[in-house]
């Protein structure tokens, strides 16, 4: 679709379908999380299922401790310097070209 056909109703009405959208996948991360719980025991002790072209099956992982680059950049600060690191900011963790994006928040009473 050519972005300059779109109009401003158009926009609206893509605006609200995108939002709608995002709220079924909301729903249906909640489902899937449930589902996965229900069946997660079985799973464990009767090993996996294959339906269709689809197998579940359960498993185990420890995940490794990450830091976010705030935390990461607090310390730096209080440790030694502001300028230290925001030059470590400017020169590793804000490299490329900008990622465009666009974005869905909701309320929190939705």
């Amino acid at each position: 679709m050519d972005e300059n056909l779109i109009d401003e109703k158009n926009i609206y009405s893509i605006a609200k379908e995108l939002i709608d959208v995002k709220r079924q996948i909301i729903q249906l991360k909640e489902a899937e999380k449930l589902f996965k719980e229900q069946i997660k025991l079985f799973l464990k002790e009767n090993g996996p299922i294959r339906l269709d072209s689809a197998q579940i099956y359960y498993g185990e992982s420890k995940g490794s401790r990450s830091f976010s680059r705030v935390e990461v950049l607090e310390y730096i600060k209080q440790t030694y310097s502001d300028d230290l690191a925001n030059e470590i900011d400017n020169a590793c963790t804000k490299i490329g070209d900008p990622k465009q994006t666009v974005y869905v928040k909701f309320d929190k009473n939705i």
